[in-house]
């Protein structure tokens, strides 16, 4: 059964902050996993998560920087919550 549009889209949302924060041996695991589901081929699968990642992590923080925002962060973690891509400062302890 071949999935529709936007069931590949949810797909993507769902798999693409797990591939942000995957390792290169893990990505490529998910990339199979995420052909299979989606029906993609390698090449278009790994496009399509590297443009949701852009657009759940890239786009935001350059919003950011060009609002002055993270001006007195030392650096910005993208922290994947239930799903959800959040940038934020990192923790105290780790500074």
């Amino acid at each position: 059964m071949e999935l529709r549009m936007q069931e590949r889209g949810k797909l993507t949302m769902v798999k693409a902050p797990a591939y942000l924060k995957a390792g290169k041996t893990k990505k490529s695991a998910m990339l199979d996993d995420f052909c299979e589901g989606a029906g993609y081929c390698r090449r278009h699968a790994a496009r399509v998560l590297q443009q949701t990642v852009q657009e759940l992590v890239e786009f935001p923080l350059s919003s950011l920087v060009l609002a002055g925002v993270p001006k007195d962060w030392p650096a910005v973690v993208a922290a994947v919550e239930q799903g959800q891509v959040r940038l934020q400062p990192p923790p105290a302890s780790t500074m």
